[in-house]
């Protein structure tokens, strides 16, 4: 047997404040998400010409997608003291460079790019091209007409995300999207509001995060001699990965009615980077959807405990193709059945539930919300396999609001989101080193 260890470095010939979250652009978890979503809905397919391909929501679940890998990356640079993500402008410099270190599979290595690279430069005719595809898209939001667009086309998603300025180019698509929902009305109380339901009281397990390593087969990108001789090698890489300790909260919910109710929980920031408050209008794009769960509320007190292992809007790491080959050569081995799970995993690593802490404890705000459920998406045709995570798509986890409710839309006044069927409670989120975690009292 041939092989070993070889530990990953983060460490980049671009040396910058950026640097402070590689663990986090890096983590082959949220590549594999990006890259799945990707080929999950690829821009070209379209309903007219593939009909029977699962399409549902499709744009607005893309979108919602996206934005919170935007709010999940914003919390990150809040916790290690970053500004705000700049917004990608194609005549501005773009400050930091990004060597990827990768190759294509035919052993091309992908070019760096320099620090100050101005887009306009470097590439005049594809950012013409760019800047008139969103002219289109921006007059016809102004006008109200809205059909036959081109899409965005982010087809190498899985190189993207490595890089800082792909969380500009966020920055830039959603504030095109934002636009959007600039000509939609604020929520009224009415339309946040649950009359027959109260949230009397939200308690939060505490919360903490840490750095541990993982040890991922990179065999496939090892030149072998021999085909016959690839299970004589076996080589992994050892990265560093953000975690968190499980955690449960538990909430207390009056109901004047047996009733069917969606639960939402949402995790947002509650101060900058430099530890100035921020106004909800100004944090809500921060907020990520942490869980979602129907539930049947019984006329009375309604204890709910959920722990975050439960969450449906994260998932776990996915099979690797050493696994899988192991798999089944076991099987061939042994004549064994091959058991195949009909399910789709969607969603960020479920590491990435919490931002990093500090170690004195940095404040955040969990928000939840509760609303009426009646089921009626769940009768739709759809593919049952997709119905697992909320990012999946399937309606199991859909009751008519748009994707990221009640974040989605400008909120003027903070009072309108104090009903009685929602509730903000402050939490803070310790980072624990690993001398800390081996003590007895966190174990």
């Amino acid at each position: 047997m041939f092989g070993g260890v070889v530990l990953s470095s983060h460490d980049s010939p671009f040396s910058h404040l950026e640097e402070r979250l590689s663990y986090f652009r890096e983590d082959v978890g949220l590549n594999d998400y990006l890259a799945q979503m990707a080929l999950l809905y690829p821009t070209w397919m379209d309903t007219a010409k593939y009909p029977k391909v699962n399409y549902f929501r499709r744009g607005e679940l893309y979108y919602y997608m996206v934005q919170q890998v935007y709010a999940r990356y914003a919390m990150e640079r809040t916790a290690n003291f970053l500004p705000k993500t700049e917004m990608l402008m194609w005549d501005h410099p773009i400050k930091v460079g990004y060597n990827p270190r990768t190759t294509t599979p035919h052993g091309r290595p992908l070019l760096p790019r320099a620090n100050y690279m101005v887009p306009k430069e470097f590439n005049p005719h594809g950012v013409w091209k760019v800047e008139r595809i969103e002219r289109i898209v921006l007059d016809a939001l102004d006008s109200g007409l809205l059909y036959n667009l081109v899409p965005s086309a982010m087809a190498t998603l899985l190189v993207m995300s490595r890089d800082p300025a792909f969380y500009q180019l966020l920055h830039r698509l959603i504030n095109i999207f934002q636009h959007h929902k600039e000509f939609m009305p604020c929520y009224t109380k009415k339309e946040l509001s649950f009359p027959s339901v109260k949230i009397d009281t939200l308690d939060v397990g505490p919360l903490a995060t840490y750095f541990d390593y993982f040890d991922m087969s990179v065999t496939n990108g090892i030149p072998i001699p021999a085909g016959k001789d690839y299970k004589d090698y076996h080589y992994t890489m050892r990265q560093r990965r953000l975690n968190h300790k499980s955690f449960t909260y538990k909430m207390s919910i009056s109901s004047d009615e047996n009733i069917d109710a969606m639960i939402r929980v949402f995790i947002g920031p509650k101060y900058d980077s430099e530890e100035r408050p921020l106004t909800l209008e100004q944090a809500r794009m921060g907020f990520v959807e942490i869980d979602r769960f129907p539930v049947k509320l019984s006329s009375g007190e309604n204890m709910i405990e959920r722990n975050s292992k439960e969450s449906a809007a994260f998932t776990g790491d996915q099979e690797s193709f050493a696994a899988l080959y192991k798999r089944v050569e076991t099987c061939i081995t042994t004549k064994e059945p091959f058991y195949v799970t009909e399910s789709f995993h969607c969603g960020l690593p479920e590491r990435f539930m919490l931002p990093k802490g500090w170690h004195s404890g940095f404040t955040y705000q969990m928000f939840v919300i509760a609303t009426p459920f009646d089921g009626k998406a769940s009768s739709m045709a759809y593919d049952r396999y997709l119905d697992n995570y909320v990012a999946c798509g399937g309606p199991k986890y859909y009751d008519g609001k748009p994707y990221g409710f009640p974040f989605d839309r400008r909120i003027d006044y903070k009072d309108v989101f104090h009903q009685a069927n929602s509730i903000f409670k402050d939490v803070k989120i310790y980072h624990k080193d690993e001398s800390d975690l081996n003590r007895p009292e966190h174990q």
